[in-house]
């Protein structure tokens, strides 16, 4: 009863284990399984929220180290991390997106454009190397990529910072 209560908060429960409780013979077995897993559900997303947060946390952290650690990959998918993850692609991609603000595809590019940034900065020169070690197996989409993260080609790039280099 509500004069009763081990966990305050939780009338929801109440009113579901009274209706429980007053059912028919035929359904009382199976009535009474169902309130106790309707409790245990219910007082576990009261009690562990905090808990759930850190399991949530927790996979976004091995979503990103996924990514961080495959972005060169050529054959980099959704369905193959999807596959080596054990999670759903839609899931993985919903939390991606929720945590970072942005979506999978747009986040890999980012990384990669970066890495091509720092291999220039240290002295490489071929676009076609450099696509290649920063995963895309296509240099003009590589170079188009390129353009739209950093406003130019990186032919363009290179030249600009062997002249600031002179």
């Amino acid at each position: 009863s509500s004069r009763n209560f081990l966990f305050h908060n939780a009338a929801e429960v109440q009113n579901f284990w009274e209706k429980g409780i007053v059912s028919s013979s035929k359904v009382v077995e199976l009535m009474a399984v169902a309130v106790l897993l309707y409790t245990f559900w219910f007082l576990g997303n009261r009690l562990l929220p905090e808990q759930n947060h850190h399991k949530r946390h927790h996979r976004i952290e091995i979503i990103k180290k996924y990514l961080d650690d495959h972005f060169t990959d050529h054959n980099f998918s959704l369905e193959n991390m999807s596959r080596e993850l054990a999670y759903n692609k839609k899931y993985i991609s919903h939390v991606f997106k929720k945590h970072f603000g942005i979506g999978i595809i747009e986040y890999l590019n980012t990384v990669r454009i970066q890495n091509a940034c720092t291999m220039i900065e240290q002295g490489f020169t071929s676009v076609n190397d450099i696509a290649d070690l920063c995963g895309y197996s296509d240099a003009q989409y590589f170079s188009k990529i390129f353009k739209g993260k950093i406003g130019m080609v990186p032919s363009q790039y290179i030249s600009n910072l062997q002249r600031q280099k002179e």
